[in-house]
């Protein structure tokens, strides 16, 4: 399927709007219990969103170290495996936000998986790993999925690292009270965070008191500065925080307390309860009689919202059947879409799978083979088949709070908030979390909204504009040409639309020369293309980074056996015979024939080779200059328009640059000696000319013609794990000191929920974990984790 256009996003989405609407209609049933007012929303399949869940080998790296991470695609209304977009990007943001690293990873399916090389220039910090659609960034950057990891670089000055500030003097505290704002009588959940001037992490203890200076409780924050508190503010009362470490002297006000208003407020979880949160109104409520609106954006759903009619005392439940799973954020508006309360809300499916992990012994020694027993049920005890991936890691590579299908995941930049605060439910986290930016970006308004993204249903979308220099017009309605230097002729055609934008569909991997322009070249124009990843600036807190001291000899163990992978690697990687690339086919499929310039002898100019060997095509001359001309058998008449002439995969204009080709530098012609059509563009006939160099060098292309490097997809990387059951690996001397045993992203469980993996443990006696983390087809999700010990006997 090619795409012609902007206005050609209905048509893109006909191919899969059955699919979607059906997905719509079941959602809504789900959504309220009660009856939903004349103001609500329509749903649109234009608002169906995907999420997707990253998930990496290990927490802690080294840099030069090699990152694999696995990429989970996910229904954002029922939080099931989808297979819509085809391509998902993936950033490195550094702890400034820059990105030091991006790739495409191609997924036909349900999920794939991918790795990124850590440059060794990279300092030590904390780094976030963020993964995402085309599509997803129609909606709200907070709903990209996110994955923390901390990288060492043993070549830092120690002083680089930032330590845990032990004489508190704090700068600034930032408070999130549950719901915005605090409101009398009602206790509040109450985050805080406190940084120095230089905007560093404070870790301090202090207390909570009112303006009569009484003590309501006590407060700490750990090393990335964040703290919790329960408090239950009254309307007569200002609150404080105030050190508690008497060589200290600083207060800072708490937010004023309200003593009108309305908060939304998460509730426990409960097994005999569906509520997952509560609207409240203060006692003087202000609101009365007047409409007020829930709404409700997610990935799945964009602003959805209900009518809310506000009586005396009243309180307003909302069930966990009223939520779409996944993170929700809710907010309450008045008439005039003024905000007066929003939370985040979390939906955890209670349909989980549990993994167990099973070894044969305890214990296993170096260069052992290691067999894994793991198998899958759902709650009842039922074999569930799904696809889930395995990673075997050094202990000290691992976060010991990492959970499987986090939800948390979703939101960037809570990493440092789990850290710091030991709470058991993650609804307490989201208090956390402000939007990065509008919750939705298109407001819920499907049928007035027009996607700036559109979805990559077959491959990477390749975008631009494309001007005349001269005017700056655009060129409407132009046929134009992406093609790839090579000897394979990969070209795709298109025809831009009344703005000049244009979209190709590419499938092809690896970095490599693009080239793109006119099909007829006759207006001298520049293009701009489009930047794939997501280019907003965010603000995620990346956290302090530091080191367990009490941990640092393992540490050390790891960054030594990093350096000695990197140096022997490969020479293992040496020993194992990759697969080769598939053979690349023409976009014109198979020639009517070829002209191998080695069957024959050699001739001196193309002009020669033309006359002699291409039967059936003439150069002619027409005012002063050169053409080409196929010309059929009697009785069909001569093609009245030139061939399409390529160079190397390129389609080129100048023949007589064609023709002052050297003879010794072309290694072969495919000849199409017919009428062909693609993309609503008639060609009468082909002539590709190949080099053997296969790069253009051979062609002076003009410069006003759009050419770079581009990275394509990135070519999928097999993990290397030895085979030492083979007596030349099991007694050579190569050192192997891995710090990932084992990764495989693409395990499944049969009908029996069952499967079986084999590896071969390390040189290192050291303590390994094995992590599983895995999805069903309907959306079950689940984790498990086994110790490993390896030592030498």
């Amino acid at each position: 399927m090619k795409l012609s256009g902007r206005n050609s996003f209905n048509r893109v989405l006909t191919k899969y709007s059955g699919f979607i609407l059906c997905l719509l209609i079941q959602t809504n049933s789900l959504l309220y219990s009660q009856h939903v007012g004349k103001d609500a929303l329509r749903i649109h399949e234009k608002s169906f969103s995907e999420v997707v869940y990253i998930n990496t080998d290990r927490d802690f790296y080294v840099a030069g170290e090699k990152v694999w991470f696995k990429i989970n695609k996910i229904n954002g209304l029922k939080y099931t495996p989808v297979n819509l977009s085809k391509v998902v990007y993936v950033d490195l943001l550094d702890p400034e936000n820059n990105p030091v690293d991006q790739a495409k990873i191609e997924i036909d399916g349900f999920s794939g998986s991918g790795d990124l090389i850590l440059p060794d220039t990279l300092r030590t910090g904390n780094y976030i790993l963020r993964s995402y659609t085309n599509w997803m960034q129609n909606f709200s950057k907070d709903l990209f999925a996110c994955k923390s990891i901390s990288v060492i670089n043993p070549f830092d000055k120690i002083t680089n690292l930032i330590i845990s500030n032990s004489s508190p003097n704090p700068d600034t505290i930032i408070f999130y009270p549950e719901g915005g704002n605090l409101l009398a009588g009602f206790a509040t959940r109450l985050g805080f965070k406190i940084t120095d001037r230089n905007r560093n992490p404070v870790k301090m203890k202090g207390i909570l008191v009112n303006d009569e200076n009484d003590t309501l409780c006590h407060v700490q924050t750990g090393n990335n500065g964040y703290g919790f508190v329960l408090v239950s503010p009254s309307d007569n009362n200002r609150l404080f925080l105030i050190s508690s470490d008497k060589n200290l002297h600083w207060k800072f006000p708490l937010p004023d307390v309200q003593k009108e208003g309305v908060i939304l407020s998460a509730i426990p979880k409960s097994e005999s309860s569906p509520v997952i949160a509560k609207l409240n109104f203060s006692s003087d409520n202000v609101l009365k009689g007047k409409n007020i609106f829930l709404e409700i954006h997610s990935a799945g759903l964009s602003g959805f919202r209900k009518t809310i009619i506000s009586e005396k005392d009243h309180e307003l439940s909302i069930s966990e059947n009223d939520l779409p799973y996944g993170i929700s954020h809710l907010q309450v508006i008045d008439e005039d879409n003024n905000i007066l309360t929003y939370r985040w809300i979390s939906k955890e499916s209670a349909n989980r799978i549990n993994y167990k992990i099973n070894l044969q012994k305890n214990e296993y020694a170096p260069r052992e083979n290691i067999k894994v027993n793991i198998s899958a049920t759902d709650n009842s005890g039922l074999p569930v088949e799904s696809d889930f991936s395995i990673s075997v890691i050094k202990a000290i590579t691992a976060n010991r709070k990492r959970m499987s299908f986090d939800p948390l995941r979703q939101l960037p930049g809570m990493g440092p908030v789990i850290k710091d605060c030991n709470l058991t439910d993650v609804n307490d986290y989201l208090i956390f979390y402000k939007p990065d930016g509008q919750v939705s970006d298109h407001n819920g308004n499907p049928d007035g909204y027009s996607p700036d993204y559109l979805p990559e249903l077959e491959g990477h979308l390749i975008s631009g504009n494309i001007k005349d220099k001269i005017s700056g017009e655009p060129l409407r309605n132009e046929n134009i040409v992406l093609s790839f230097i090579d000897k394979a002729a990969l070209c795709h055609f298109a025809k831009t639309d009344s703005n000049g934008n244009f979209w190709f569909v590419s499938k092809e991997q690896g970095r490599k020369e693009i080239v793109i322009q006119q099909l007829i070249s006759s207006k001298d124009c520049y293009l701009d293309l489009n930047n794939p990843f997501a280019t907003r600036h965010t603000d995620y807190d990346h956290g302090l980074f530091c080191l367990d001291t009490s941990k640092l000899d393992n540490i050390n163990n790891t960054i030594i056996s990093a350096q000695i992978s990197n140096i022997y690697e490969p020479f293992y990687q040496n020993s194992v015979t990759s697969s080769a690339d598939h053979p690349k086919q023409n976009f014109y499929g198979k020639p009517d024939k070829t002209i191998l310039m080695s069957e024959y002898i050699e001739l001196k100019s193309v002009e020669e080779i033309v006359a002699e060997l291409i039967p059936g095509v003439t150069i002619t001359k027409n005012n002063g200059k050169i053409n080409f001309r196929f010309s059929k058998p009697y009785p069909a008449e001569p093609f009245k328009n030139s061939p399409l002439v390529l160079v190397d995969g390129v389609p080129v204009n100048d023949f007589e640059k064609v023709i002052a080709i050297s003879s010794r530098d072309i290694e072969k012609i495919d000849v199409l000696n017919d009428r062909y059509y693609i993309s609503g563009i008639f060609i009468d006939g082909i002539l590709h000319f190949i080099t053997n160099k296969g790069n253009l060098s051979a062609y002076d292309l003009d410069m006003s013609v759009f050419r770079m490097e581009y990275d394509l997809l990135k070519k999928k990387a097999n993990f290397y794990s030895p085979d030492y059951s083979l007596d030349s690996l099991k007694n050579n001397h190569l050192p192997d000191f891995r710090n990932t045993l084992y990764w495989n992203p693409d395990l499944h469980t049969d009908k029996s929920g069952k499967v079986s993996v084999e590896f071969y443990s390390s040189d290192e006696s050291e303590e390994y974990i094995i992590y599983v983390e895995g999805i069903s087809r309907d959306g079950k999700t689940g984790g498990s984790s086994l110790p490993l010990i390896i030592r030498n006997r």
